[in-house]
């Protein structure tokens, strides 16, 4: 059964923020067109089995639910509601940042 895929204010900022880094300070437009196309892919195709992700593995992300979805060195941070079949993408981090501090703010 295919789910709804959404995206939170906050995850289409980190969108925006990964293409005005590449594009921006790196000077790699391309790039950041290629990467950006790769990750909504990635958190697009949980349109089917989302739930094969693991949960996020920290508290209190992990009881509520979170999972992560790896794609090149970013974690696509989603929330599988399946009652509704939707999934919300929450956050999209850059791996070597502290996530946790990312998703609590």
């Amino acid at each position: 059964m295919k789910w709804n895929v959404e995206y939170t204010e906050d995850a289409e900022r980190d969108f925006d923020g990964i293409y005005e880094y590449f594009s921006g300070v790196r000077l790699e437009t391309a790039a950041a067109v290629k990467l950006l196309r790769d990750l909504k892919q990635a958190a697009d195709s949980l349109e089917f089995m989302p739930l094969r992700c693991p949960n996020y593995p920290n508290e209190p992300w992990k009881s509520r639910g979170l999972r992560v979805l790896h794609k090149h060195k970013y974690a696509i941070v989603y929330l599988p509601d399946e009652t509704t079949k939707t999934v919300s993408v929450v956050r999209v981090v850059y791996g070597g940042r502290d996530v946790d501090t990312e998703l609590g703010e």
